[in-house]
């Protein structure tokens, strides 16, 4: 059993404000059958589970206000495998090996987007590798991702979606669109540091065919859709899910490289570490920690 908040499913199960600019913490107790395992999006409390009635209980903690789209829940007969000392993989006992060896870069993968735009802030990295059933390549909740079995190719080449869903802990999950609309910025952003992971880790060569690769998805995207939904800022009736395409991925990724460009990397990365770094507050007080980015109307950021 597994759930999929974005974007505006969390209300299916949980009583909630289901919007990206509203953020909530949460505490929960799940009881499962004695011979399952609950994860969440959230830390986990009681990682061996607790005595409760009709079978036993996992609790969890999510300390810091997230968009509720981030929640997540998933229970199964689950086993966990450490790829490094703050990652790891959750996923049935039969694809264990295969998920370990598919995701043996992803500490270094969290180091390498660190010294580029600043610490890690949600504690563990963890992903969970669902059953052919999951629709979706990948959903970035925080300490635990949920990604789809296609990614375990055997060779580590489908591996650029762990370093996106990874990204998304930067640009989306600590700082996030107000509206849908501007879901660009959600994954544009994400986007454009994807590719500077890929070509940290992996070099320049194949960072630049993936640009190949997004460059003629953004030249069917133009040919096949209406001109007024190729902007970056959806309009018209165009509902929250509408945002899965080449237009808000690789064109706001574009659109990025494009300032870096004109601006200088130096400057532009700059830029993106103030953009990802909290607000200053009172020692051990982090409550504000994640932001969204603000409405188009208003000229600058601010706190959740």
């Amino acid at each position: 059993m597994f759930s999929q908040g974005q974007s505006i499913l969390t209300r299916t199960w949980a009583p909630t404000q289901d919007s990206p600019g509203i953020r909530q913490t949460y505490d929960v107790r799940l009881v499962v059958p004695q011979d399952l395992t609950a994860v969440m999006s959230a830390e986990m409390l009681t990682p061996n589970g607790e005595p409760a009635e009709g079978g036993h209980a996992f609790r969890f903690r999510m300390r810091h206000p997230v968009p509720i789209y981030l929640m997540s829940i998933a229970v199964g007969d689950l086993v966990f495998g450490a790829v490094g000392p703050r990652t790891g993989v959750w996923t049935e006992p039969t694809v264990l090996e295969r998920g370990l060896y598919e995701c043996a870069d992803m500490e270094t993968m969290v180091r390498t987007v660190e010294a580029l735009y600043g610490p890690y802030r949600w504690g563990r990295y963890d992903v969970l590798i669902l059953p052919p059933s999951f629709p979706f390549g990948g959903m970035e909740n925080p300490r635990l991702t949920f990604l789809t079995p296609t990614f375990l190719a055997g060779d580590r080449s489908l591996v650029s979606l762990i370093a996106h869903e990874l990204a998304h802990s930067w640009s989306g999950n600590l700082v996030t669109n107000a509206v849908w609309a501007d879901s660009w910025l959600n994954e544009g952003f994400t986007s454009y540091i994807e590719g500077r992971v890929t070509e940290a880790l992996y070099g320049e060569e194949r960072a630049n065919m993936a640009r190949v690769l997004d460059w003629a998805g953004i030249q069917e995207a133009i040919a096949t859709i209406p001109a007024n939904s190729q902007r970056l800022h959806l309009i018209g009736d165009r509902g929250a899910d509408d945002s899965n395409s080449a237009i808000v991925y690789d064109k706001g990724a574009l659109f990025l490289r494009t300032i870096e460009r004109i601006m200088g990397r130096t400057r532009f990365d700059a830029y993106l570490r103030s953009l990802f770094r909290p607000p200053r507050l009172p020692a051990n007080d982090d409550r504000n920690l994640p932001r969204r980015f603000p409405r188009p109307r208003r000229a600058r950021r601010h706190s959740a």
